[in-house]
């Protein structure tokens, strides 16, 4: 009896170091390391202003009362309505700048014509007619914020320009619009209102 509790106490302890050397012989083949700095999520700033005021800080627009047709040649040099948008962030920003009409008006928008410039690179648009620029569906928020501000509703909306707005950047726009001189005496009497506004995002793209 004594002679086989012997031997099978011998066999338990050869098993015990067969399992340890086979944990060191695996520990030899695993290398342990890890990243050297940190993983990090920091985000930027976005903060586009959208100014339309003149150097007295009073709002500008355009207000042509008793107006009637005018030539191309005329209507560029009428008095800008004037708007200038600026990052002062640090995340690009591509934007819109739109221009909607509203219902109430009687005075139709294939008689109006805009001219629409870019001053700090002398990049024009037009002279053209309203109702020739890219039409597009408003934001529904920004629609219905319009819409409660100005206690209007919003007829159609259009593009008058798009760009990338870089971080510290700054542009300037100018928007004339009078009735075309094409029209006849069905203009007369006749009404336009209209605001122009801009929509902004972050982008990865700069210009």
């Amino acid at each position: 009896m004594r002679l086989r509790y012997k031997i099978g106490i011998t066999i338990i302890i050869i098993l015990l170091v067969v399992a340890t050397s086979i944990g060191r012989s695996y520990a030899l083949w695993i290398i342990n390391d890890k990243q050297t700095g940190a993983n990090i999520i920091e985000t930027g700033c976005l903060n586009i202003t959208y100014n339309d005021l003149d150097l007295e800080n009073k709002p500008t627009s355009i207000n042509l009362l008793n107006t009637y047709p005018l030539d191309d040649e005329t209507g560029k040099k009428l008095t800008p309505y004037k708007v200038t948008i600026e990052n002062k962030c640090t995340l690009a920003a591509s934007y819109n700048i739109y221009l909607s009409s509203f219902e109430s008006n009687n005075l139709p928008e294939e008689n109006l014509k805009i001219y629409f410039s870019r001053i700090d690179d002398n990049t024009n648009w037009g002279p053209q007619l309203i109702n020739d620029l890219t039409i597009i569906n408003t934001n529904d928020s920004l629609k219905s914020q319009i819409e409660e501000e100005t206690n209007e509703q919003i007829k159609n909306s259009y593009v008058l320009a798009s760009g990338i707005l870089n971080p510290t950047e700054t542009k300037t726009y100018e928007l004339r619009m009078w009735v075309s001189e094409d029209s006849t005496n069905e203009v007369m009497k006749k009404t336009f209102k209209s605001i122009v506004y801009m929509e902004a995002k972050a982008t990865e793209n700069h210009l």
